[in-house]
């Protein structure tokens, strides 16, 4: 786990190739703008796959969302990648809300694209206990307050450590631990505790 994280850490743009590309960026520049595409289309997919229902919801959404960035792009006051990702990610929270607000989808996924696909070696009992947890876990979710769901997904979903977390969601460090602590507990709770969602 820590090897991945500095593997992530070295590849990290300097903060002089973020300001240029979003300089270039916002002058619609092809090669800039797949530079950011690159940088937050992880971020923005692992979002909006956690919190839409299909992965072809996921998807849709995702480039709904790239499409806002290109027509927003000249409006970004932002000069470094962590307000970068705070502005994305206020316009995934929300196109998902805008999601919801469309109306009920048929089918549901799991958290992350990784857990939709089948573990060849489980039989059909243990898939089948696999996709429930995954329901009970966004059901769960779901009946945390927007904010405490809002930094399980940054910090447990996008990997975001307490400081980004705290940037992106306009808090302070002790704000994003208490709600981090509030969120764990009320999911346990629900979770392991009586069984109910109510």
């Amino acid at each position: 786990m820590q090897q991945g994280k500095e593997a992530t850490a070295s590849a990290l743009p300097s903060p002089d190739e973020v300001k240029e590309t979003i300089r270039a960026a916002k002058a619609l520049e092809g090669e800039a703008l797949a530079r950011l595409h690159g940088w937050v289309f992880p971020s923005i997919y692992r979002y909006c796959a956690t919190r839409s229902r299909t992965v072809d919801d996921a998807e849709d959404l995702t480039e709904e969302v790239f499409l806002e960035i290109v027509e927003g792009i000249q409006k970004l006051r932002a000069d470094n990648l962590s307000s970068l990702h705070a502005w994305v990610l206020r316009i995934a929270h929300n196109k998902v809300a805008d999601y919801y607000r469309r109306g009920p989808v048929l089918r549901e996924t799991s958290l992350t694209p990784e857990m939709d696909r089948p573990d060849e070696a489980q039989g059909p009992e243990e898939r089948a206990l696999a996709m429930q947890e995954r329901a009970d876990l966004r059901k769960a979710l779901e009946q945390l307050t927007p904010e405490q769901r809002d930094v399980v997904l940054c910090k447990y979903v996008l990997g975001y450590g307490n400081e980004m977390t705290a940037q992106m969601l306009k808090k302070t460090a002790n704000a994003v631990n208490a709600l981090q602590y509030r969120a764990l507990a009320s999911l346990k709770k629900l979770l392991v505790g009586d069984g109910s969602y109510g």
